[in-house]
């Protein structure tokens, strides 16, 4: 049982370090991930057709904004913003 724990704790230890779950973890990996691939074909497209502009969000500023807003210290501060917003509903 004590392998399981191990095993266990390999999945979700980074996820819970960074305040989320194993599957909002993954969802917002494979978000990333998919995002950058995009990016990847269209400016591999871009480098052998230079004529072809690559399109808007995927030039690297765009892209370096993209990563700031998925950090884990920006998906934290937006969790936290929401909780806040809610406890600050009143009903009468």
């Amino acid at each position: 049982m004590k392998s399981l724990k191990k095993i266990y704790d390999l999945f979700t230890d980074h996820p819970y370090d960074v305040g989320e779950t194993y599957f909002q973890h993954m969802r917002e990996a494979l978000w990333i991930a998919a995002r950058m691939y995009c990016c990847f074909v269209a400016q591999t497209v871009h480098a052998f057709f230079p004529f072809i502009p690559p399109p808007c969000g995927t030039d690297i500023e765009t892209m370096k904004i993209f990563c700031h807003n998925h950090s884990p210290e920006e998906r934290e501060r937006r969790r936290n913003q929401i909780i806040i917003e809610e406890k600050d509903t009143t009903y009468y």
